[in-house]
Parts: C-alpha cells; structure tokens; sequence
C-alpha cells in the first residue's frame, strides 16, 4: 500500500499494524538505517501525533548519522584467514628448516667427516 491510499481513506489503521511500519522495523532489525530512516519519515507523515514513530524516527536518524561517519569495522571470520596463513606460512618454514637439516644430517655431514678422516690420514 502506497501513502496515497491511506491519506485517502478516513480511518488510519493502528501504527502497528501499518505496512509501513513493519517494513521500518524489519529494516531497523537488519541495520539498513537509511531505508528505516524513510521508512519512519512517512511514518511520521500518516501519524504525525505518535510520540512513538518521533522516538523511533530520533533513535533511527542517530544511527543512521553514526554509520555513515564510521567506517565499517572488520570482522572476526575476515580476521581467521590472516591468522590461518600465518600459522601455515609459520609451519612451512618450520618444514624447510627441518628439511634443510635432515638433509645435513644425512649426506652433507658424512661427506665432511669423510674428508677430515682421509686429510687426517694423509
């Protein structure tokens, strides 16, 4: 229902079984302030009187001013892949230092205790 239809008609509905009205709270639910923002404007409009959709309409405007100043915060699950990564980029290297001494151990400290006992032989 548009705006037009109830200024047409002589006897409003009840403000909380306006269309507009649940469409103000389910926007306000979901934090789309600036739809609830219009939403409560033509609230207002139909029931200028209502000291609720004024509330409403001061509480909305509020937090429609605070979200558009404020950036938007990250949250935790954007958060866990940085730390995933670095716990994986921390164990790769971990791998390669384990690696890179196996290696060590195996072939190239052999070779060099082979070579000192043969000089130490001739």
């Amino acid at each position: 229902m548009a705006y037009d239809d109830f200024e047409a008609s002589t006897e409003l509905p009840p403000l909380h079984e306006h269309p507009v009205y649940s469409q103000g709270m389910d926007q306000i639910a979901t934090g789309r302030w600036q739809q609830a923002f219009q939403s409560l404007q033509l609230l207002k409009d139909i029931y200028p009187d209502d000291a609720e959709v004024k509330d409403l309409l001061e509480q909305v405007q509020m937090r429609a001013a605070l979200a558009h100043v404020q950036p938007r915060q990250s949250s935790r699950i954007t958060k866990r892949p940085n730390i995933r990564l670095v716990i994986a980029g921390l164990l790769g290297v971990i791998l390669v230092a384990l690696a890179a001494y196996v290696v060590y151990a195996l072939w190239i400290n052999p070779v060099i205790v082979e070579e000192l006992r043969l000089r130490q032989i001739t």
